[in-house]
């Protein structure tokens, strides 16, 4: 089976090309158009020729010319376009809004933008306009539904009322808008300041086994599970006395409401729309002592909230001065510079880490100065030695007495800990290999 490394480069390799080959799609499609090249062939029209050869529909055609004679007036775009800088999505989209005295700018603007993103950007501005102008008013949108006749039936008859109450004709825009605010009601009264993780986790308090209710069965679940439920859920406390305590909530509803609105009531991560079970995440884990402070507070859907408890997504600063997304590797969120290998290793070293005992906040600062010296090729146990050199072991750690030698030293005039011989950490690969994410056993302080 191919492994994700080499996927991850074939597919970074086809992306270059695809653009390249994009470019010089639009480029050759002008010059056909230009010299009839459908004409001696007796084909009816230039969209005729270009869908026997290619597919295209007559839209499609349209577009891919608009775009190649727009890129004869921005060098910068046609530059970064079969270089693959940009993809032809992303291209489309700036070309309709671009200058050559802005294509700087927008270039800049949208570097880790989806096209979905760039899109949006675009449909509220005027050709000629800035990135940090003010957006104005979007153009309407074109929707296309089919459906069966019952249903169209149906429509005709939502039409009707809807006429009879504004007393007259009523556009497409009023129509979709009262059918789907008709739809939505049954969540308007849904409070942003209530926790959206309402799926019932018992945790016990002996072992701290976690599960999870599921038709009618128990299933157990893994810590990171636990972990991005209590960053934002209801706690109904004990629910095998005669008196269950009242419920809490985990942050404030207060500010768990401003959080959601700033974010638009939608994952933060760059280039994500999900809008529906988003959890409030705390950048500094509550078992590190963050607390419910806005500014360490942010917005995420369900995959990306498992992915940082999991390692793979790295969140960084504060609301105010910008939260940075990387990969487990260090490469920005959406780069395609990111290595799949890399970054799973260094995931699962984290993970460990925090598994041994130490803070998120130390183990991630550990994983970050070994990073450099960690390669697609690296095994777990060298990657796990290159991260312990970075730091002392932690007061309370997993590490068991028979599967590392330690010697204490000192920090300071009072402080003490514990560290791991050198000469010894090869048997942190038997640790690896035993171990999993998250181990449930109690932590033995090291002596």
């Amino acid at each position: 089976m191919t492994d994700r490394e080499t996927v991850h480069r074939r597919l970074s390799e086809m992306a270059e090309t695809r653009a390249w080959m994009d470019y010089e799609l639009g480029r050759w499609l002008l010059a056909g158009e230009r010299v009839g090249a459908h004409v001696v062939l007796g084909y009816a029209s230039y969209g005729e020729y270009v869908e026997r050869l290619f597919g295209f529909d007559r839209r499609q055609v349209r577009e891919r010319l608009r775009v190649a004679k727009r890129l004869e007036e921005l060098p910068l775009m046609a530059a970064a376009l079969p270089a693959g800088k940009l993809c032809w999505s992303v291209v489309r989209e700036l070309s309709r809004v671009a200058t050559p005295e802005t294509e700087a700018e927008w270039i800049g603007a949208v570097a880790r933008c989806t096209a979905h993103d760039v899109e949006r950007m675009v449909a509220q501005r005027e050709r000629g306009a800035k990135p940090t102008d003010k957006p104005t008013v979007e153009r309407p949108k074109r929707v296309t539904f089919e459906v069966s006749g019952a249903t169209w039936a149906l429509l005709e008859e939502a039409k009707k009322t809807l006429r009879a109450q504004h007393g007259g004709s009523v556009s497409d825009d009023v129509v979709v808008t009262a059918l789907a605010r008709a739809l939505l009601d049954g969540g308007a009264a849904r409070d942003a300041g209530q926790a959206s993780y309402q799926i019932g986790l018992i945790v016990c308090e002996r072992c701290s086994t976690a599960t999870q209710r599921a038709g009618g069965d128990d299933v157990v679940v893994d810590a990171a599970t636990v972990e991005r439920a209590e960053c934002d859920a209801q706690h109904l406390g004990r629910v095998d006395v005669a008196t269950p305590g009242r419920a809490s909530q985990t942050i404030p509803p207060k500010t768990r409401r401003a959080v959601s609105r700033r974010h638009g009531d939608r994952c933060a991560v760059p280039g994500c729309r999900r809008a529906a079970f988003v959890d409030i995440h705390h950048v500094e884990r509550r078992a590190d002592g963050g607390d419910h402070n806005p500014e360490r507070l942010i917005m995420l859907c369900g995959a990306h909230h498992t992915a940082v408890h999991e390692g793979t997504l790295v969140i960084r600063g504060t609301y105010s001065a910008g939260f940075d997304f990387e990969h487990a590797d260090g490469a920005r969120y959406g780069e395609v510079s990111a290595s799949p290998a890399r970054s799973a290793l260094l995931a699962q070293v984290l993970v460990a880490l925090v598994g041994m005992g130490w803070k998120q906040r130390d183990a991630q600062a550990m994983v970050d100065r070994a990073r450099p010296h960690v390669g697609p090729e690296t095994s777990a146990g060298e990657a796990m030695r290159l991260a312990l050199r970075e730091g002392a072991l932690p007061k309370a750690t997993c590490v068991r007495e028979e599967l590392a030698t330690y010697s204490a030293t000192h920090v300071g005039r009072d402080e003490g800990c514990a560290t791991l011989d050198h000469a010894s950490l090869h048997v942190i690969d038997a640790f690896l290999q035993a171990a999993q994410p998250y181990p449930r056993s109690r932590p033995a302080r090291a002596a």
